[in-house]
């Protein structure tokens, strides 16, 4: 694939691309990390961010 023209391919710079495929001979991509929204209601509430295990 020629990366001359681009300068992102999905989510990643293109830099970084070209140095890990030099580097392993490959490059895995993974999702974003997802936002923990029951978390942040939690913490919004003034709870902790995990409920206390009582069994």
């Amino acid at each position: 694939m020629a990366l001359e023209k681009r300068e992102k391919l999905g989510m990643v710079d293109k830099q970084k691309l070209i140095d890990e495929l030099n580097e392993k001979g490959f490059y895995l991509q993974m999702p974003p990390k997802e936002d923990n929204l029951l978390e942040q209601h939690r913490e919004s509430l003034g709870l902790s961010k995990t409920p206390d295990k009582k069994f």
